[in-house]
């Protein structure tokens, strides 16, 4: 997979929560390198993360898994709270397999090692593509309940009977006005 083809002029409004300068420089070089064009917020500390979170809108966050007096734990439990739409990448230079499969139970999308920087355009696409999927199924949901609901609400109103069988020619569903049409109950149908 070509990740700079498949971001190449994608606009990207990008959290980093990075305390060290150095770090957050390779990111960066990492995601522009791989086509991204980057509208970034760089925090490193729990106050400004906080506030960048409640001020603006994201993509997605990146964040470092140790931070003086906060860790990814923290940023992740946050980011549930305050924007959990938003895709979470921890990148840290020693996460062990335990603690990066905690972080990945408590909603975290992906992680990724400091010493494989060239990963992290993968991760945020992936990130990025399962969030799109997971808002398009939220809207699927959502139309198909607000459907259900007119189709309810023009089915109880209805004078005529409305009814729907299967394909063995049994009743799935008819309508309440069927008691004063012919006499029975929707559950005796």
């Amino acid at each position: 997979m070509d990740t700079k083809e498949g971001t190449k002029g994608f606009n990207l409004k990008l959290l980093v929560l990075e305390d060290s300068r150095h770090d957050f420089e390779l990111v960066k070089e990492q995601l522009i390198d791989a086509g991204y064009v980057l509208d970034l917020t760089h925090v490193d500390r729990e106050s400004d993360f906080i506030a960048s979170l409640r001020e603006d809108k994201f993509d997605i966050i990146l964040s470092d898994f140790n931070l003086p007096g906060f860790n990814a734990f923290e940023a992740l439990r946050i980011c549930n709270d305050i924007c959990p739409e938003v895709p979470f990448v921890c990148i840290s230079g020693s996460i062990g397999e335990e603690v990066a499969t905690d972080l990945l139970k408590n909603g975290a999308v992906d992680y990724v090692l400091k010493d494989r920087p060239e990963r992290l355009p993968y991760a945020v696409k992936r990130a990025l593509d399962e969030a799109f999927e997971k808002q398009a199924y939220k809207k699927a949901v959502k139309a198909l309940q607000e459907s259900e609901n007119r189709f309810k609400q023009v089915a109880e109103n209805a004078k005529e009977w409305i009814w729907e069988v299967d394909n063995d020619g049994l009743f799935t569903y008819s309508s309440p006005v069927v008691r004063s049409i012919i006499g029975y109950t929707e559950e005796e149908i």
